[in-house]
């Protein structure tokens, strides 16, 4: 999927959910605009965020042109988990790092982990 802002790419995404997981199917299919977790419990699969990977690099030759810069893209991965904490949905995000602003609110009860390099 891809997000526009200003009428220029802003993000391109994919949403790859666990298909072995266990769902209602007596929901309708979510329409293809809604976020993952949303997706996941409209078929009754109660999920939550379990990890949020934040890293800026390069774009490859397919970002830069989908873009259409060649600076630095930020990349978001996140990984969703049921009630039993099986992964239910990973979702990665790439977005044109000067067309978009990440606003990160933290639960007061997580310590963040940091990893640089």
């Amino acid at each position: 999927m891809a997000a526009r802002r200003d009428g220029r790419p802003a993000r391109i995404s994919i949403d790859i959910m666990n298909c072995g997981t266990p769902v209602s199917t007596a929901a309708a299919p979510p329409p293809a605009t809604v976020s993952g977790d949303a997706a996941l419990l409209s078929y009754g699969v109660h999920s939550k965020r379990q990890r949020v990977r934040v890293m800026a690099r390069m774009p490859n030759q397919e970002e830069a042109e989908v873009f259409g810069l060649p600076h630095p893209i930020l990349v978001v991965e996140s990984t969703y988990v049921d009630q039993a904490g099986a992964p239910v949905d990973f979702g990665a995000s790439r977005y044109a790092s000067g067309r978009v602003q990440l606003d990160i609110e933290l639960d007061e009860n997580l310590v963040p982990t940091f990893l640089g390099t």
